[in-house]
């Protein structure tokens, strides 16, 4: 059912570039989106991002991903690519010898709301007046003590597992990311088809998310978190060039 969208997907050793298309509901808001998926596999989680930032002046291209070396666990972050790296280099720091999802949780909670009060301390002593809506989310996703879940992480509140859907985002284009997951799924299902739970379905997924907005661009990373990684590391489907 979605070979014929796909075939305009440009997919090379992990990434996807969706072309260009006319369906856009923004010509001035900018979109960043992460999304988790469960795997069809029950012991992998996949991780998606764009990765086209976008400022007044120009547009980058950074990582919005992480896979951590010292456990299998993959974080995305919608936001700040700084408090993106203070977050990973936090997790690879964490006791992990003695984590359980519980812990994890709340001490992850307390990092993102440090971080980010320390990225609005930081605009106001630039003279510049935080933006409310300028703070950073996370998922986590991946499996502790073989438990595999998906936490949410944002700066409006406590975190929360999400885990009890195959799909979660974050970002500006969350909303967006999960109407077409949900559509998707249901017109499948009304069609007598399962949603694709695989790197193609997440790509499909993410690339209309990110076709609703001009200034969002560049491949989609996706990454493999797996509950028994292959060899010393979890399998990359992104390797680094």
């Amino acid at each position: 059912m979605l070979d014929a969208a796909l075939a305009d997907c440009r997919y090379d050793s992990g990434r996807v570039e969706f072309q260009p298309g006319a369906y856009r509901l923004s010509e001035w808001t900018t979109l960043t989106v992460v999304a988790a998926l469960r795997s069809a596999d029950p012991e992998c989680f996949l991780l998606a991002a764009d990765s086209q930032a976008t400022d007044a002046v120009m547009k980058t291209f950074e990582s919005k991903l992480v896979k951590l070396s010292s456990v299998p666990l993959g974080l995305g972050v919608a936001g700040q690519s700084a408090i993106s790296q203070e977050m990973a280099d936090w997790l690879e720091a964490y006791p992990w010898e003695r984590a359980s999802w519980a812990a994890l949780k709340h001490d992850a909670e307390e990092q993102l709301a440090k971080l980010n009060g320390k990225w609005r301390r930081l605009q106001r002593l630039s003279g510049k007046k935080p933006d409310p809506l300028d703070t950073t989310s996370a998922l986590l996703v991946g499996y502790i003590a073989g438990e595999g879940r998906i936490l949410k992480l944002t700066d409006r509140g406590p975190g929360e597992y999400v885990d009890q859907h195959p799909f979660a985002a974050i970002g500006s284009g969350e909303f967006h990311a999960t109407v077409a997951y949900r559509t998707l799924v249901e017109f499948l299902r009304r069609n007598g088809q399962p949603f694709p739970r695989d790197k193609d379905g997440l790509a499909f997924v993410v690339s209309i998310a990110i076709n609703m907005d001009p200034k969002c661009g560049g491949q989609i990373r996706i990454i493999e978190v797996l509950a028994k990684p292959h060899g010393s590391e979890n399998s990359d489907s992104d390797p680094a060039s």
